[in-house]
């Protein structure tokens, strides 16, 4: 074992503070090649289909993106100030919420960066998100080569993976997305060697993606180098609906299935990538927050946007992954136990038995 994978391990097995009320994150499933979710405080096996049994960083890799997709929420800490004022914002809210898991959207290439993402890892299973646009920027202007921004993004992953982090979510948008053929390959070409060289340099890091929900959108977008084969992990889209009322959520949810089926048929996306939406934690109802991230989501962003509704569908998502409630139907299952009517709606009775004013 290497000590890259020997730290990603102990980062993934750190159990939090039970006095907390923190759910731990539940182990890592079996590694006997079977399909399992996790239900009620244990795996379940779902399929009696076996899987490929992989060897090293890349059976690693698939046990951490399973434990992810299946085992809550995931809140986005981001500040404008930087990581230390994103944390300091947030301490209140991550006492109340308890989340297990805390993605920092900040390059932790800082030493000061750095700092707050160990701290924020001895408490909570630690992601690292980053904001890549000036690389594209850099590259299609001629200041970098892609040999150049490779090396920047390889050193992004060595200082997440140094700093405890599991798991790291490239954050490219509109600067990646050029109608010239040249730059547009170009940029491909730097998705492709960094994705390849991060692997090579930190084995067992589990790779995410965030960006565009609607694929067939952006045509120009370099999708097949992000998310194609040898791409990344898992895909976080964007699924936002900020300020559009009740019902927004479960429409914009709705266009992203439509355009993401449509790209994949494209062959812009391999079949069968791990999808985790990415949630706004503000102008949203917080029951549809529930319900829509219940099998498993990220939430934007801590404290530059959270609101009331935002903290409390964080919140109702925790205590539902403290119940050992995180698979689709999770709602519904919890209600059912709980004496309510399965109705799958997260309201005000649900939200009262979670504990939850």
């Amino acid at each position: 074992m290497t000590a890259t994978t020997d730290r990603v391990l102990r980062a993934m097995a750190a159990i939090v503070d039970p006095a907390r009320r923190v759910a731990p994150r539940p182990p890592l499933p079996p590694a006997d090649g079977r399909r399992y979710v996790w239900s009620a405080g244990q795996w379940v096996r779902t399929d009696d289909a076996p899987l490929p049994v992989l060897d090293g960083a890349e059976d690693l890799v698939q046990r951490q993106l399973a434990h992810a997709v299946l085992a809550g929420p995931v809140i986005t800490l981001w500040s404008a100030a930087g990581a230390r004022a994103a944390l300091d914002g947030a301490r209140d809210l991550l006492a109340r919420a308890s989340p297990p898991t805390v993605m920092v959207h900040h390059w932790p290439t800082l030493p000061a960066q750095a700092a707050v993402a160990r701290e924020i890892a001895r408490d909570h299973h630690l992601w690292i998100g980053a904001g890549i646009d000036a690389v594209a920027l850099a590259v299609t202007a001629g200041r970098w080569s892609v040999s150049r921004a490779v090396s920047e993004l390889v050193r992004l992953a060595r200082a997440g993976v140094d700093a405890g982090a599991t798991h790291l979510v490239l954050d490219p948008e509109g600067r990646w997305e050029v109608r010239d053929a040249a730059l547009h390959q170009r940029l491909c070409d730097t998705a492709t060697a960094a994705l390849a060289a991060i692997r090579a340099a930190c084995p067992g890091l589990v790779l995410g993606h965030t960006s565009y929900d609607q694929p067939t959108l952006h045509a120009h977008y370099p999708w097949a180098a992000w998310l194609g084969p040898g791409g990344v992990d898992v895909a976080l889209p964007q699924v936002y609906a900020a300020g559009g009322g009740p019902g927004s959520l479960t429409h914009r949810l709705a266009a992203h299935h439509a355009s993401w089926q449509r790209a994949t048929a494209l062959g812009w996306i391999r079949p069968g990538l791990p999808v985790v939406p990415y949630l706004q934690a503000h102008g949203v109802p917080a029951g549809e927050t529930v319900v829509v991230g219940q099998a498993g989501c990220a939430l934007w962003a801590s404290p530059a946007r959270i609101d009331a509704e935002g903290e409390r569908a964080l919140r109702a998502l925790c205590a539902l992954t403290a119940d050992g409630c995180v698979v689709p139907g999770a709602v519904a299952r919890y209600q059912a136990a709980h004496g309510l009517v399965a109705d799958g709606v997260c309201g005000p009775r649900t939200f009262a038995a979670l504990g939850i004013a």
